[in-house]
């Protein structure tokens, strides 16, 4: 029925068997709108089924996660599957030492807000698509992943005072109602957190890149991945930003707008 081949040589197609080659490609601009390249992926995580998401193809054990790996942001899946049939294909790309997801079942992929409770790390970044094809002959077809997330940033327009340059320590951002799952197949958040999650985080995010919106630069305060329930939504938001010599100032902001593969920017002097 079916099965992988990591590396294959040109010979005669099996009758009622054809090759088929697909490249993953994650994100290489910033037309997402995220500050991340997709540098820290390193693995996708795929499963086939049938056209009725009835039955999983492959991997034939559950048990078992295939995989292909992600080289200069593409990775290729190398598959002999029967003609004339249609398949399901779940892809999920991530860091594969990032530590946040569990990824034994790709229909729901479960999230560890725990352990990803670190904020301005681009190794928690994912990538997903699913995407179905009938088999009529070989094919070699190029797929885009995007990103299952929202990206929530903290800006400031202004590092200095009268004082001297203004110092930012440590950071933490608390957002209600996000998702535990992610259903890859309806793009939709399950399972809400039964708590507020915060994002900590002990200095700046780490990058040189500057939040840019409506023409104005910031520096980039905070970054935090998050999976919202549906595809847009809005969040209620609690940020505590320690700054030198003053002390934590915190900001309550209610019913921000988040959208999933997009960011959110909070700026302000």
């Amino acid at each position: 029925f079916l099965s992988a081949v990591s590396c294959q040589e040109d010979s005669p197609t099996v009758t009622g068997e054809v090759n088929v080659s697909i490249t993953l490609g994650l994100p290489d601009v910033l037309d997402t709108k995220a500050i991340a390249r997709a540098e820290e992926a390193d693995i996708v995580y795929y499963e086939v089924w049938n056209a009725d998401w009835s039955k999983q193809l492959y991997p034939v054990d559950n048990s078992a996660l295939a995989s292909a790996v992600v080289n200069q942001k593409k990775a290729v899946v190398e598959l002999v599957l029967v003609a004339d049939q249609t398949y399901n294909f779940i892809f999920w790309a991530q860091d594969e030492a990032c530590g946040a997801y569990d990824v034994n079942e790709l229909k729901a992929v479960k999230i560890d807000y725990a352990a990803m409770a670190q904020g301005n790390q681009d190794k928690f970044d994912a990538f997903y698509a699913v995407e179905e094809l009938t088999v009529t002959g070989p094919i070699n077809k190029t797929i885009y992943l995007r990103r299952p997330f929202a990206q929530l940033n903290f800006g400031a327009s202004r590092m200095n005072s009268s004082l001297g340059d203004i110092t930012i320590g440590a950071t933490s951002v608390k957002v209600d109602g996000l998702a535990t799952v992610f259903n890859t197949i309806d793009g939709v958040g399950t399972a809400e957190a039964a708590s507020p999650v915060t994002f900590t985080a002990s200095g700046l995010a780490t990058t040189t890149e500057e939040l840019v919106t409506n023409s104005s630069s910031y520096t980039w305060i905070t970054m935090d991945y998050m999976c919202m329930m549906d595809a847009k939504s809005t969040v209620d938001v609690t940020a505590a930003i320690e700054v030198a010599g003053v002390g934590t100032v915190d900001h309550e902001i209610p019913s921000v707008p988040v959208q999933r593969n997009y960011r959110t920017n909070i700026v302000g002097d």
